[in-house]
């Protein structure tokens, strides 16, 4: 079993996203600011995970490093917690250019990633 499927068979769905972190960021603008984030986000986040694809097909360990590092940041920012641990553990592996692995646990948050972008999408409809 993965670390995805075991997250996913005790996970609460605020486990997903952050609500704390949601609220803060509700906090600091309105409505329209967190779905202009997340919207943000999700086309980032596309960007950089084909980005880590790619360089894993390549056995790019440095640009996988420093994508993760861009994408742990900015899923933290979202409160995307999980996510961001994930990707601090591909960052880490780039950087130690150490690839044996890597596969699974990119595969990991691209399905997490969809759980994320699950989430976001169902909170934007709260709060049209």
């Amino acid at each position: 079993m993965t670390y995805v499927e075991n997250y996913i068979m005790d996970y609460q769905p605020q486990d997903i996203l952050d609500e704390n972190i949601v609220a803060e960021l509700l906090d600091v603008g309105d409505a329209e600011f967190l779905q202009d984030l997340f919207e943000t986000y999700i086309q980032d986040a596309h960007e950089k995970i084909d980005g880590m694809t790619k360089a894993l097909a390549t056995q790019d360990a440095n640009t996988l490093g420093k994508l993760a590092h861009t994408f742990k940041g900015a899923s933290g920012n979202i409160g995307a917690i999980k996510l961001s641990q994930i990707a601090e553990k591909l960052q880490h592996m780039g950087h130690q250019d150490q690839l044996e692995g890597v596969e699974a646990v990119v595969a990991d948050l691209i399905e997490l990633y969809q759980l994320v972008e699950q989430a976001m999408k169902v909170k934007m409809q709260e709060l049209q």
